[in-house]
């Protein structure tokens, strides 16, 4: 057959490679089992998958079938089958004559034929623990509903595989990251593979395409996380036998391929019509590097698996050959420091609509991760709300190979620390903020999504864009439930847990609207902490927030709200840059919005699609009766109003025109920053010629393009009449009176022009253009004339791109020589610079430093003479943090003059995502401090590579944070928890694990046999006040963090029967208020200062005569220092404290301090009143425990400790 007769094996299905598939079931095989586990018999060696089978027969639960797929003939699997398929009922083969080498294609198989309604993946050589599908099994009924199910496993040789050492943390945030979940240790539920598709056999994830289906699955359903070894992963081997298992393993491919929507296409019913070898996807092009590179591996496939040579217009042409380019994929890397909902919020794939019109594909990738391929093979990069280091140099790195760079900003990030911690971390003067600044300050454009985050970027970077959330139609309820088709009417809510200001607002309205209309109506709340407040007599449900976008939304769905509240206050100045998010959440919902009538809301129609309502109790009371009492008809018809609404201005089709001109003017931004003026912005001249429909698009063409941070200069002549209704519009002009060619000149020449837009072709225009190489665009185009500021922006900056690149084409077709895409043709140009290249088939050039090198290593010299060398220059001691907390101020920032003084080296505190390798090779040792990053994690390893002393740092453990914290919805176990693994391998890892309570020592032994005790240091202590006369002390006192609720219901006890004795006492917290203690009259709260100096400050200003300080024995809390006791008797305070280990190893009865039986209310309450009673007590406890401090927690003896510490080391 000729090569224009045989058929291009890029357009054949799965369906048409695998030809005949035979199944063969024995007739007593289970009809409903509860387990079905496929394994991939073509994936390695006999002999191995017969181990494998036996552990399956092996099994304790014995409700199951086992699913074995071959790949093509081997009749040594044959024998072992039939053999096997006689002895034992429950195993079922499935063949197919042809070998396709694509892994996912046999599991997919395997899924079609199963019967069971758990599904289990393991491939030859996975070893199974007896008892392992009855645990995975347990672990899923356990978690209520489908879900996926992951366990750890070991790697093929019995050490951690991929998912990692125990315990294993798995969610949206980890699986973006990298794949901690390997095949042996996952149980699905069938209904989620019917439902978000199998797995994809598409040759380019022929080595990932498991990772593929678990971020699927992890962004719509619960994951249900097994904390118990159950087997090991099998031993690669056939990793080198077939071209598709060495796929290029490159991230980004993967990260492009996996954001191409392809759920539709892989449902049981439609994956095998996917065509696995095509490099175009249901309309998105592969990038043209990524394409050229993948090629390779598929024309190797089709001539391994009997397709012969391929097609020679299909093969990759040679470096210099002459390619035509298809209309591709815009293709935008979204670089963020980890995963965050704006991800799918902000950034929905737009499909091609017309061969005119190509793809626009965001994909992800986390910017620690971002390589040279990465860069070079997308069209552009958006810095997602990037807040470290590494987001700058890959913002250079991108402008140095000629990609524009756009900073994207849903939230005002430079205000963000008003609203406390944690994003406190973010204020003025902090690293972080400096490094917002600075990216703002260099990208090509800043993408905003409110008027507010325009106004505060614009001092940094005038060239602001407008940009958008969008909500994907599908998500959009196709018709109206019923109102209150549960019996009940339904209100809900859902935010993060800031949001709980708003709500101590309405919150009084809505114990109103309780009141008045009883058990009629329902409250869920999700995400939103409300326990502070006094109870309702209503039902009231609160529910942890979905963390994965897509399951938000199918949740927001099912959840069957009639009203959903939607409460913002405008106070502090970031709530005034949110978006209308909510309002499209409501659609998605199907329910009544109710708004706060706040500047974000602005804009949603009131009164015909939604409610509105001022921040007060009355206003809200008001606006939630009239939603409850509303008429069904009314009810009806705003809500479909408000559907029709949000497809019309929110909907991913909605919203493509606006995301496409934001990528175009960010291209247009880039391509002219060496024309740019004074206040950092483009100019474009606008040239009017008197005629009145044209010119009224011209100027709003320069209204547009001022909206997109250009600057518009119209220009024309007196006599036209556009100077005058360009002053309408408030635009300046260059004109003089019947000599506009000359106007334009004189503009050319004292302005950076970047570009002129005129209405129609003018004789002499285009020569002043030219001679001023100044691009020229000429008429104001169709869809500018139907729809400006719409559509239009989208061409208008098109036609703008356009011309720019056609002025420079020849820097930027050197440009793609340089960067490696030589096999495209010219692409038009940038300004960008360009890193230089080798040139092709150079040799490199031998100096005198190699040939010396050289010498010195055959000498056995080298090595010795390089770590002697570094030896030397190790006169640092780093301390790498993820997050800059009160710990780290305390035990190495306020004491580093101390500590440098004692070890003779220079202490250096750095965030770790800003560390590179040289940094580790300047230092002997590095501390990481309450570390939980996978970025710790190899620092660490690095560090140790490096032969320096590495140091875990630590005053809690984290791993166990489930005992002080019973709440599953707590943030904080959520965010230590999905950390579990990294914390665990950072103290396994450490040469030495540093604690500050000897009680701590057994804990951690553990884990890392090598652990010290250290005495921390004091805080500052403050001048000892006068002691006092007379009169009874006014004030008792409590500081702390958020969720300590279970510590105090003894305290709570004793201190309302004191408040209720008259005893004159009052009472005060800072920072945390316990649940117990809420509703105590008279009580009275501060916040939390962020920084720790403004905390002691404001401590010591209240006066306290006593702090109290109730701690559990738990393990947990026998981790922690008496930090508390430092705290007190610094600041002069007398403390009572729980009789516990942690406060026993610092505190004496009566001494410096009074320990009480924490369970016992009568116990705290005579302490209190005992030092009420007697001030010569108090004083002496006092003085004592300032003695204490200052011989026994001096930053001088923790230094001293420290030193000796690295010195026996």
């Amino acid at each position: 057959m000729s090569d224009a007769e045989r058929p291009d094996p890029r357009t054949l299905r799965i369906a048409d490679l695998l030809g005949e598939v035979r199944v063969v079931r024995p007739e007593r095989a289970p009809a409903r089992p509860r387990a079905s586990v496929v394994v991939d018999g073509g994936g390695g060696p006999v002999a191995e998958l017969e181990k494998t089978l036996g552990d399956l027969l092996g099994q304790t639960s014995t409700d199951l079938e086992i699913v074995v797929v071959d790949d093509g003939p081997c009749e040594e699997l044959s024998r072992l089958l039939e053999n096997l398929l006689v002895r034992d009922d429950r195993l079922v083969r499935i063949h197919h004559d042809r070998t396709l080498g694509l892994p996912a294609v046999r599991f997919n198989l395997g899924i079609e034929a199963a019967r069971g309604r758990w599904i289990a993946f393991l491939s030859p050589g996975a070893r199974w623990e007896p008892t392992t599908l009855d645990s995975l099994l347990a672990a899923g009924e356990r978690a209520g509903g489908p879900c996926l199910v992951v366990a750890r496993t070991l790697g093929g040789g019995g050490e951690p595989g991929p998912t990692g050492s125990p315990p294993l943390p798995v969610s949206t945030l980890t699986l973006t990251f990298r794949n901690p979940v390997g095949r042996t240790g996952a149980l699905v539920e069938r209904s989620l593979l019917e439902r978000h598709g199998v797995f994809d056999g598409h040759i380019s994830l022929a080595r990932l395409f498991d990772w593929d289906l678990w971020l699927r699955l992890a962004q719509r359903a619960p994951l249900a996380v097994l904390d118990e070894c159950v087997g090991r992963e099998p031993q690669d081997a056939a990793a080198g036998d077939d071209p598709a298992r060495r796929t290029p393993a490159a991230r980004f491919g993967f990260r492009v391929v996996t954001a191409i929507p392809r759920d539709h296409e892989l449902t049981l019913q439609r994956w095998r019509d996917r065509r696995p070898l095509a490099t175009e996807f249901d309309g998105y092009p592969l990038p043209a590097g990524y394409r050229r590179e993948l090629e390779g591996t598929i024309d190797e496939w089709l001539r391994q698996h009997g397709h012969g040579d391929p097609r020679p217009d299909l093969r990759t042409p040679a470096r210099g050959e002459h390619r035509t380019r298809p209309q591709g994929t815009t293709t935008l890397l979204l670089a963020g420091d980890s995963y965050h909902p704006a991800l799918d919020l902000c950034f929905p794939p737009h499909p091609s609509t017309s061969p005119e019109s190509p793809a626009l594909l965001p994909c992800y990738e986390p910017v620690v991760q971002v390589t040279g391929e990465s860069v070079r093979w997308s069209d552009g990069v958006v810095l997602v709300r990037t807040v470290t280091e590494p987001g700058f140099r890959l913002l250079e790195s991108a402008q140095a190979e000629g990609r524009p760079v756009a900073y994207y900003l849903d939230d005002d990030l430079l205000n963000l620390h008003l609203l406390g911690p944690p994003w406190d971390r973010m204020g003025p003067g902090t690293e972080r903020d400096g490094e917002i600044r600075r990216q703002i300050a260099a990208a090509d454009a800043v993408w905003s999504t409110s008027p507010r985050i325009t106004e505060v970027v614009a001092p940094l970077n005038p060239r602001v864009i407008p940009h958008g959330v969008a909500v994907e139609e599908s998500a959009l309820p196709v018709a109206l439930r019923p109102r209150a088709r549960r019996g009940v009417l339904r209100l809900g809510a859902f935010g993060s847990g800031y949001q709980s200001l708003e709500f101590s607002v309405i919150w009084p309205a809505l114990l109103e609207l309780a009141r008045r209309l009883g058990r009629t109506f329902e409250l869920e709340l999700w995400g939103i902490d409300v326990a502070a407040l006094p109870p309702l007599e209503i039902p009231v449900t609160a529910r942890p927030y979905r963390f994965g976008y897509r399951g938000f939304l199918e949740a927001l769905a099912a959840a069957e709200f009639d009203v959903l509240l939607c409460p913002l206050l405008d106070e502090p100045a970031p709530r005034r840059a949110k978006g209308p998010s909510k309002y499209f959440h409501a659609a998605v919902a199907g329910a009544l919005g109710i708004f706060s009538d706040v500047a974000p809301f602005e804009e949603l129609p009131a009164g015909r699609t939604c409610l509105k309502a001022a921040n007060s109790p009355e206003a809200w009371l008001a606006a939630m009766a009239e939603a409850c009492e509303m008429p069904e008809e009314r009810f009806d018809g705003m809500r479909a109003a408000m559907l029709d609404d949000v497809r019309l201005r929110y909907s991913v089709s909605a919203r493509a025109d606006l995301h496409h001109a934001a990528w175009l003017a960010t291209d247009f931004h880039a391509r002219t920053q060496r024309r740019r003026g004074a206040d950092g912005r483009p100019v474009i001249a606008y040239y009017g010629c008197g005629e009145s429909e044209g010119d009224e698009v011209l100027l709003d063409a320069a209204t547009v393009a001022e909206e997109y941070g250009i600057r518009s200069l119209v220009v024309g002549e007196e006599r036209s009449g556009l100077p005058s209704r360009a002053a309408r519009f408030g635009f300046p002009r260059w004109l003089r009176d019947g000599e506009g060619m000359l106007s334009l000149e004189t503009l050319l020449s004292s302005e950076p022009v970047s570009l002129v837009h005129a209405t129609r072709p003018i004789e002499g225009l285009e020569s002043v253009c030219r001679r001023f190489a100044v691009p020229l665009v000429v008429g104001v185009g169709t869809e500018a004339r139907r729809s400006l500021p719409a559509h239009g922006a989208r061409e208008l900056f098109q036609r703008y791109v356009d011309a720019v690149a056609a002025t420079a084409g020849p820097e930027r077709e050197a440009g793609n020589v340089a960067s490696g895409d030589s096999a495209e043709p010219p692409c038009p140009a940038t300004d960008r610079p360009v890193m230089p290249a080798t040139a092709p088939g150079s040799e490199p050039v031998e100096t005198l430093r190699d040939r010396v090198r050289h010498q010195l290593h055959l000498a056995g010299l080298l090595k010795p003479l390089v770590k002697a060398r570094w030896a030397l220059r190790r006169k640092r001691v780093l301390v790498l943090f993820d997050t800059d907390v009160v710990s780290i101020e305390l035990y190495f920032r306020s004491v580093r003059g101390a500590l440098e003084q004692a070890t003779g080296r220079e202490w250096v505190l750095r965030n770790a995502a800003e560390v590179g390798p040289y940094d580790l090779h300047t230092a002997c040792a590095v501390f990481f401090p309450r570390a939980l990053s996978r970025r710790c994690v190899d620092l660490m390893a690095a560090a140790r590579r490096a032969g320096c002393l590495t140091v875990y740092d630590t005053d809690d453990n984290l791993l166990l944070i489930d005992q002080p914290i019973s709440d599953p919805g707590n943030p904080w176990r959520r965010v230590f928890g999905e950390a579990r693994a990294e914390i665990e391998a950072l103290i396994r890892g450490a040469d030495l694990v540093k604690v500050y309570s000897r009680t701590a020592i057994p804990i951690f032994e553990r884990l890392n046999p090598r652990v010290v005790c250290v005495r921390p240091p004091r805080p500052p202590v403050e001048p000892q006040p006068a002691p006092e006369t007379v009169g009874p002390p006014a004030r008792i006192g409590f500081f702390g963090s958020a969720y300590k609720d279970d510590e105090f219901p003894a305290v709570a006890t004793a201190v309302g029967q004191l408040a209720r004795s008259g005893s004159g006492l009052s009472f005060e917290v800072v920072g945390f208020v316990p649940q117990p203690l809420a509703l105590l009259r008279g009580l009275r709260w501060f916040p939390w200062r962020s920084r720790y100096p403004d905390f002691r400050r404001f401590l010591a200003t209240r006066g306290w005569a006593a702090g109290l300080a109730p701690l559990r024995d738990l393990e947990f809390n026998r981790c922690k220092t008496a930090a508390k006791y430092l705290e007190y008797a610094s600041l002069g305070i007398a403390g009572v404290y729980s009789d516990v280990p942690t406060y026993r190893e610092a505190v004496s009865h009566g001494v410096n301090g009074l320990l009480v039986d924490h369970d016992q209310p009568a116990a705290w309450k005579e302490a209190i009143e005992r030092l009420v009673r007697e001030p010569g007590l108090r004083h002496g406890i006092v003085e004592r425990a300032r003695e204490d401090l200052l011989s026994n927690y001096s930053p001088e003896r923790y230094a001293a400790s420290v030193a000796e510490l690295l010195r026996r080391a």
